[in-house]
């Protein structure tokens, strides 16, 4: 753990690559239970919130749907 703290983010981000590029996301106007969905089948835990464009509005994480539901 010590060593990765030493890493830059752009090297911690090298390193998960196929990680991020598994990445999920839904748009902010999803309902909770698609969300819930949508996690649970691409085993994701965390889902990124893009507006109608695709820009970021935010990150939905699975403890956050539980939490909300």
């Amino acid at each position: 753990l010590q060593a990765q703290m030493a890493l830059t983010v752009r090297e911690l981000l090298a390193h998960h690559s196929e990680e991020l590029a598994k990445s999920v996301a839904v748009r902010a106007d999803t309902t909770l239970r698609e969300a819930i969905v949508v996690a649970a089948e691409a085993r994701a835990h965390r889902l990124w919130v893009t507006d109608a464009h695709g820009k970021l509005q935010g990150v939905a994480t699975l403890g956050d749907l539980i939490r909300a539901s």
